[in-house]
């Protein structure tokens, strides 16, 4: 039967009590711009509550944080999701930055005629180059518009368009700049090792099993960053090729993903420790 992690978190009353164990935690996670990030993404969701009058709202934060919070000891225990979840945050494949990081490419979506006259609402999307690259690299073949059906009402036809662009905007990931690829590439090959955060391994009495939490050692994080090279394109223009998606040499195949992280990464860990007892 596999285990849980079990994460014990006091009841945390005060938003500044909150707010000093989410800063503390983050600073144990082994990925220096991760712990950057966070840091000011906490700040900045404390400044943006901090006048909050509404019950049922910091209700939600209070609750929004202890899962914050909950995720970071994971994540520094070495559960896998919770780090992947950390790193995808910073590097900008989900939440805020994958917004801001998609926003540039949406810059024409709203700038179509009506179909309908008079009913701005009826604007299809228009997509720019760079947005159509980065679909046709993710998903082939994939298109916002439908058929065009005489029968079907025009505002309606609308609606659909834009709903299934909303639907591919969720799924489609963001190029990552170069400069944040090539520290990736870096890391996953081990020649960048970076300023590690405080360990918590002195604090676990035993070795992980296969099915428990990891420590967080080198080949470890070698993997994670991997697997979030699988997910981070870049985009580049050429007066040929107009603009192309390029996928960093260090991912590994998709064929791999399931099998990137495995009880064979800590095998070396377990003899250690058994040599040693």
């Amino acid at each position: 039967m596999k285990k849980r992690l079990e994460t014990i978190i006091p009841k945390i009353e005060s938003a500044a009590g909150l707010y000093r164990q989410l800063l503390i935690h983050i600073g144990f996670f082994f990925d220096e711009p991760s712990r950057i990030y966070m840091k000011r993404h906490i700040r900045s969701r404390f400044e943006a509550n901090r006048g909050q009058k509404s019950s049922i709202r910091i209700k939600k934060a209070f609750r929004d944080g202890h899962k914050a919070l909950v995720t970071l000891k994971k994540a520094i225990a070495g559960d896998i999701r919770s780090c992947e979840k950390i790193l995808e945050l910073t590097y900008g494949r989900r939440g805020k930055r994958k917004h801001e990081l998609l926003h540039p490419f949406l810059t024409s979506l709203r700038t179509g005629a009506p179909i309908v006259a008079g009913l701005p609402r009826t604007r299809l999307p228009v997509l720019s180059l760079p947005f159509k690259a980065l679909i046709e690299s993710q998903m082939p073949g994939r298109t916002v518009f439908l058929e065009d059906n005489a029968a079907l009402d025009r505002r309606r036809y609308a609606n659909l368009c834009w709903r299934k662009f909303a639907a591919i905007y969720l799924k489609i990931l963001p190029p990552l700049p170069m400069k944040e690829i090539k520290l990736l590439e870096g890391l996953s090959r081990g020649e960048k090792v970076g300023s590690v955060g405080q360990s918590f391994r002195k604090l676990r009495s035993e070795p992980p099993s296969s099915t428990d939490p990891h420590y967080i050692t080198p080949r470890f994080r070698r993997r994670l960053y991997q697997r979030l090279l699988m997910k981070c394109p870049s985009l580049s223009w050429g007066h040929n090729q107009g603009w192309t998606v390029k996928w960093s040499k260090d991912a590994p195949s998709k064929n791999m993903r399931a099998n990137l992280i495995h009880e064979e990464m800590f095998l070396s860990e377990k003899k250690n420790t058994k040599a040693s007892s």
